[in-house]
């Protein structure tokens, strides 16, 4: 018997829905966790991975609270305390702040997937889960996520990747 849950997001690597096993468990009988629910150290070696922003009203934007040393790597410093804009830039951050405002008001869970291959240089991959977190007053104010990159060169014998699409899927129907 498959897993609803991985049906859901097919592809996905198995990292991914450990997480999103994790964030469930701290849902418990709720639509969404409070953040303090969530225990980073159910998924030990997926924190290098992690990510989490806090919507902050007054600046329109996300602030960075927390980011993996993976993540910090990819995006080559430190991107504690920096708003989302600060770190996508401008031509990006429209598009990323009305999809993460679905995964706070709608709830929703969203994944996604890109690969890029170039095979001069090298391929690019990611996979994305963005989950849904309320502080302790209530307000779905935060977005958990989790972000796997694989930077490589390039393998003959491999096909070329392919891009997927986003895959959302509502917080009351997992």
């Amino acid at each position: 018997m498959s897993d609803p849950v991985s049906a859901k997001f097919p592809g996905a690597d198995r990292r991914i829905l450990d997480f999103l096993a994790a964030w469930k468990q701290a849902r418990g009988s709720r639509l969404v966790p409070f953040r303090h629910d969530f225990e980073p150290l159910d998924v030990p070696r997926l924190l290098e991975f992690a990510w989490i922003y806090k919507y902050e009203p007054e600046r329109g934007d996300y602030v960075c609270k927390l980011a993996g040393e993976k993540i910090n790597e990819n995006w080559g410093r430190s991107i504690n305390g920096l708003t989302l804009r600060e770190i996508v830039g401008e031509f990006d951050h429209p598009v990323l702040l009305e999809r993460w405002k679905l995964v706070r008001e709608t709830p929703l869970i969203q994944y996604g997937s890109f690969s890029e291959w170039q095979p001069a240089v090298r391929s690019f991959a990611a996979e994305r889960l963005l989950l849904p977190m309320a502080s302790r007053d209530g307000k779905v104010d935060t977005v958990l996520g989790l972000a796997l990159y694989d930077i490589s060169l390039p393998d003959p014998s491999r096909p070329p990747p392919f891009a997927r699409n986003l895959i959302r899927v509502r917080c009351d129907e997992i």
